[in-house]
């Protein structure tokens, strides 16, 4: 079934609720290779190769964060869900990075008129839009909701950027990354998919861990205190890496994880 799910980013206008975020803007920055920072360069450009996903688990993360709705845990647990829909809103597919489990859902009408993703006559997952916010819910109970900032059309049109560069050495061995940020135009929060690669030397196997969450804008350093600091807090409590910000050169600088 799954193979027949053709995903689109513009799935579902339904019940008032704004679906996948959609990026009208969207910019490539790029590191050197010798440096710890990122700095934009024009879309397109053939020096962006890092090459982040072939198959598997990191094929879900992209195509989820890239075309789907995010839901984030009621108990404030740190878990998330990602909610994709087919074209024809028939089907709608959830994916929780924290186990990697899927689900497929097919489209049911209630009474009242308004639609509910689920299986039929199954203890599963159930998905509905409710006041204007996508919620998954089990046995009557809401286990993840959308943020309602996410659908605050005040805060602008969504946006993109992707950021490359290098962590200093004393944080993961100097890996290289490979950063996606999305967010609403006029808002300094949003949500962030992180691609680590660690080399292995001798062996040419490198590999790829892959982090989802919330990216919050801090003010202040230690040694700056009108510094901009970009927190990304990583789902199921995988640490939180700080970048410092530039917004003149529009550069991020790693300066590491905590926890």
């Amino acid at each position: 079934m799954k193979d027949s799910i053709k995903w689109v980013a513009a799935c579902l206008l339904l019940a008032g609720c704004n679906v996948s975020p959609q990026d009208n803007s969207t910019s490539v920055p790029l590191a050197g290779t010798d440096m710890n920072d990122a700095a934009t360069v024009a879309p397109g450009n053939g020096a962006v190769t890092f090459a982040t996903t072939s198959t598997g688990q990191a094929d879900d993360y992209c195509r989820f964060f890239t075309q789907g709705i995010r839901t984030e845990a009621a108990d404030g647990s740190g878990h998330s869900a990602y909610i994709c829909f087919t074209p024809d809103s028939l089907l709608a597919e959830l994916f929780m990075p924290g186990s990697g489990e899927k689900v497929v859902l097919e489209r049911h009408t209630l009474a009242s008129g308004a639609h509910v993703w689920n299986i039929e006559d199954d203890d599963t997952y159930n998905v509905r839009c409710t006041n204007g916010c996508w919620t998954v819910s089990r046995r009557n109970q809401v286990m993840f909701r959308q943020s309602p900032g996410d659908n605050d059309y005040d805060l602008g049109a969504w946006r993109e950027t992707h950021y490359e560069g290098l962590f200093p050495a004393t944080c993961t061995d100097g890996a290289k990354y490979r950063l996606y940020i999305r967010h609403r135009e006029h808002s300094g929060d949003g949500h962030f998919m992180l691609h680590i690669m660690h080399a292995k030397p001798g062996d040419g196997n490198d590999t790829i861990s892959t982090y989802t969450g919330r990216r919050y804008t801090l003010r202040g350093t230690t040694s700056n205190p009108d510094a901009i600091v970009w927190q990304l807090r990583c789902d199921n409590d995988n640490g939180i890496y700080d970048f410092l910000y530039d917004p003149v050169e529009q550069t991020l600088t790693a300066l590491g994880k905590k926890r």
